[in-house]
């Protein structure tokens, strides 16, 4: 199976390997290194301590819209496992419904066992409820 090691399916990692992550990460990585050149002094007339308002601000906006992203994700994830009957690839998402019980995903190659994968999905499910 390609599961994480939590059990849960890889999939559901995937929009973090996306454009948006890169993005978001990039931002990231920007903020930082701006507050950091500020910090040390190199620009003039910083004002330390709205840098450090301004960083707890940003890390704020980051994480809740990493979450507000994720639980987009996983709920249309669910729905998507709950409309294919559980026939989705655990690794990229693809639905696997029509699809003979044992072969490779015509998306990503992964080798499924369809009766493996609906037990994942369906653990998954109850988990996630």
């Amino acid at each position: 199976m390609d599961c994480t090691p939590e059990g849960a399916p890889r999939c559901l990692t995937s929009p973090w390997r996306g454009s948006v992550a890169r993005l978001v990460a990039g931002l990231g990585v920007l903020l930082a290194l701006t507050l950091l050149l500020g910090w040390m002094g190199l620009y003039q007339n910083y004002d330390r301590a709205s840098s450090v308002a301004t960083l707890v601000a940003g890390m704020l906006a980051g994480s809740l819209g990493a979450y507000l992203y994720l639980g987009r994700h996983v709920k249309r994830l669910r729905r998507r496992v709950i409309e294919h009957d559980r026939r989705v690839c655990l690794r990229c998402g693809y639905s696997l419904k029509g699809l003979a019980d044992k072969h490779d995903c015509p998306e990503c190659g992964t080798h499924y066992d369809i009766e493996a994968t609906r037990d994942v999905w369906a653990a998954w499910l109850d988990r996630t409820r």
